[in-house]
C-alpha cells in the first residue's frame, strides 16, 4: 500500500512538473515581442538600401508557404538578397503589431538581411526609440516599388 502512494505520489509530481515546464515555454514563446528581444540588426546593417528593394505584404496563410519558419507562432517576414536586388516579405501590419511587433522594426531587421546580415543574428540589437531611425525606415519601406503588393493565396 504505502508502496502504491509513492508511486502515485511521484507520478503526481511529474505530472505536475511536466505542466509547469510546458506552461512556461508557451509563456515565453507567446511573449517574444520586440521590447525583451534582440531584433535590430547591428549599426552596420541598420541603414537604407541602395539596390532594388521589392516589398511584399501577405496573409497568414501565404507567409506559412512563402518563409521559413521561426521561433515564433507565425513567422513575421523573410527577405531573398541578391547583389544588387532584395525582396521582403512581410506579415500583414496588424498581425505584425498583433505579435508585439512594430512593421519598422520588423522592416529593418529584414532590411539587415538584404544588407547581408547574417542569418544567425550575430550582433543584434535591442529595439531602440530613434524616432529618425523609424520614420526612415517607415518611408524606405513604403516607397518600395511593391509595397502593399499583395500575393494571393
Amino acid at each position: 500500500m504505502t508502496k502504491l502512494i509513492l508511486s502515485n505520489n511521484l507520478t503526481t509530481r511529474t505530472a505536475a512538473l511536466a505542466l509547469l515546464l510546458l506552461a512556461s515555454a508557451a509563456a515565453h514563446a507567446q511573449s517574444m515581442t520586440m521590447w525583451n528581444s534582440a531584433g535590430l540588426p547591428p549599426l552596420e546593417y541598420d541603414h537604407p538600401y541602395k539596390g532594388k528593394l521589392n516589398v511584399v505584404t501577405v496573409g497568414a496563410a501565404v507567409m506559412r508557404r512563402a518563409c521559413p519558419r521561426t521561433s515564433l507562432p507565425i513567422t513575421l517576414a523573410c527577405s531573398f538578397a541578391e547583389k544588387d536586388e532584395c525582396l521582403i516579405i512581410m506579415l500583414e501590419d496588424h498581425l505584425i503589431v498583433k505579435s508585439g511587433w512594430t512593421p519598422e522594426i520588423v522592416y529593418r531587421h529584414e532590411r539587415g538581411h538584404c544588407l547581408f546580415w547574417p542569418g544567425d543574428h550575430k550582433g543584434s540589437r535591442m529595439a531602440d526609440n530613434d524616432h529618425k531611425k523609424m520614420m526612415q525606415a517607415k518611408e524606405e519601406m513604403n516607397n518600395a516599388p511593391s509595397r502593399g503588393a499583395r500575393i494571393v493565396p
